[in-house]
Formats: structure tokens, C-alpha cells, sequence
């Protein structure tokens, strides 16, 4: 189903649009990194608060309301630039399996986000030292981490991995 879909997509004309025009892969590509900038520093801030490491001086709750509009801004202009670059390779992106790797662990990570965000509206105290949550939110904030760091690496290693096994 996947490789029908992906067969498809790249006779369209919008994928041909985007194939053709290297400058279109380029500012997609470049304004991308960008927003993964972005999101790594903001979910930094949030899960290294939350594991006691920074931001010390503010709340728990001030630092997740502080970047979560930073993250879901760039994740909404890294959905945008991803299907730009799935349009102009689908069967490099949509046949890899690094790169549903990497789709899974943005669904749960997102899901992490809105967790924290959603927690602290109940009780804003929720994750702190003394709040009654403390272990759900450095656990939490641990695999975020490292779940981030598997994000930008399966990324990576897209253009690579479909080479290495085609």
C-alpha cells in the first residue's frame, strides 16, 4: 500500500514541481533545520527543568508555557517543509524504515508535550520536587531526551540508510 502510494506520488505534478526545482528542496531543507533548532532548544529547556538541571530560578510550569508555543509553531512549519521534501523523493522517505522510526517517536514525544502542558493546567506544582508526580516527569523527561536524539539521528540517517540496503 505504501509503495502504491509512494509510486503514485511521484508521478504528480506538485512532486515533479518539487523535484525539478532544486532551490524549492534547498529553502525547504534549510528552513527545516531550522525549526529542529528550534524545537531541540525549547524541548531542552522544558525536560532539563523538569530533570531539576536548568532553570532552577522559574517554575516548572512557567518554563513548559514559556516553550511549548515555540515547539508547536515549529513543528506545524516542520510538518510543512517535511512534506515538501517527501514530495520531491516520497520512496526515499516514505519506503524507509528509519524514517517511520522517526514518525512513531514524533507522535509519542508530541504526545509527551502535550502531556506536561496538559498535567500543569491541573495542578501547576504537578512535576516539582514536591509535587506527588515528581518520577513521571523525570522519567518522562529522560526518554524525551533521548527519544529527541533518535529523532535528529533517524533524520539523518535517512538519505543514508535506503542506500545502504537498496
Amino acid at each position: 500500500m505504501l509503495q502504491t502510494f509512494s509510486d503514485w506520488l511521484v508521478t504528480t505534478e506538485l512532486s515533479h514541481l518539487f523535484a525539478d526545482n532544486i532551490w524549492t528542496v534547498v529553502m525547504s531543507q534549510t528552513i527545516h533545520i531550522i525549526g529542529v533548532a528550534v524545537v531541540m532548544v525549547s524541548v531542552a529547556m522544558i525536560n532539563l527543568r523538569i530533570l531539576g538541571v536548568a532553570g532552577r530560578s522559574q517554575s516548572i510550569q512557567s518554563i513548559v508555557f514559556q516553550f511549548s508555543p515555540w515547539i508547536w509553531w515549529a513543528m506545524l512549519v516542520l510538518l510543512l517543509t517535511g512534506i515538501l521534501q517527501t514530495l520531491a523523493e516520497p520512496a526515499r522517505e516514505i519506503m524507509n524504515m528509519t524514517f517511520r522510526i522517526k514518525l512513531l517517536l514524533l507522535v509519542v514525544v508530541c504526545g509527551i508535550t502535550y502531556y506536561y502542558a496538559k498535567a500543569l493546567r491541573e495542578d501547576p506544582h504537578f512535576f516539582d520536587a514536591q509535587g506527588t508526580h515528581r518520577a513521571i516527569g523525570v522519567t518522562l523527561a529522560s526518554f524525551s531526551i533521548v527519544f529527541w536524539v533518535v529523532i535528529v539521528v533517524c533524520s539523518r540517517l535517512v538519505a543514508y540508510i535506503g542506500a545502504i540496503f537498496a
